[in-house]
């Protein structure tokens, strides 16, 4: 029930995140955080409590050949590199939550969408062809049948009128809950890539 660019978002970006996450953490909590430069008389512990300062009071980018920036004029400090895997962990998230969407709201159409496309591409078997079809055709059916917007009563009568004046002329008893829900997930995939690129740029300075 999803397209490629549909399985790049929430199967080959979540799964690159999820590992970079992995071996940032790894770098961060099993290995070395950083390694400061420290008096030549501070050893063992004494320089491993220095590296921990160093690491939880951000740091700043400077060359050999500059001189060390006094208290009165400070460098811009590096903030982030703390929060990587976090940060790593919130974009995967992100990629997914579009397919969260679409698989948990899909379902209240009252078609299965996943049968659906399943028995279309196993049209090419001659043998089921003729059942696969009629299953096809006995869910659209249905489908289309359970929400056709049927306005007997009152009270139907006044919420179509309303809807209609409103422009809300989207859900399942419109037939188009589905289609909608589409546009709105694929939509969602394009703003979260966009606005990634943004956040990105918020999160490194």
């Amino acid at each position: 029930d999803d397209d490629w660019v549909d399985r790049l978002n929430h199967k080959a970006s979540v799964l690159a995140f999820f590992m970079f996450a992995i071996l940032v953490s790894t770098k961060q909590y099993v290995g070395d955080q950083i390694h400061c430069w420290v008096p030549g008389h501070f050893t063992g512990n004494y320089e491993e409590y220095t590296n921990k300062i160093c690491w939880v009071s951000n740091t700043y980018h400077k060359t050999f050949d500059e001189d060390i920036p006094k208290p009165e004029n400070p460098k811009k400090l590096i903030t982030y590199y703390q929060w990587v895997p976090l940060f790593l962990m919130i974009q995967a998230l992100m990629f997914y939550v579009p397919c969260l969407l679409w698989r948990s709201m899909n379902g209240k159409a009252g078609v299965q969408i996943k049968q659906i496309v399943q028995a279309g591409q196993d049209m090419h078997d001659n043998e089921n062809k003729e059942k696969k079809l009629r299953y096809m055709v006995r869910q659209m059916d249905r489908y289309l049948g359970h929400y056709r917007d049927h306005t007997h009563g009152c009270l139907s009568r006044v919420k179509h009128f309303v809807n209609k004046r409103c422009m809300i002329l989207c859900g399942r008893k419109y037939g188009n809950y589905l289609i909608a829900l589409y546009i709105v997930t694929k939509t969602m995939y394009a703003v979260n890539s966009v606005g990634q690129l943004f956040l990105l740029d918020v999160f490194l300075g």
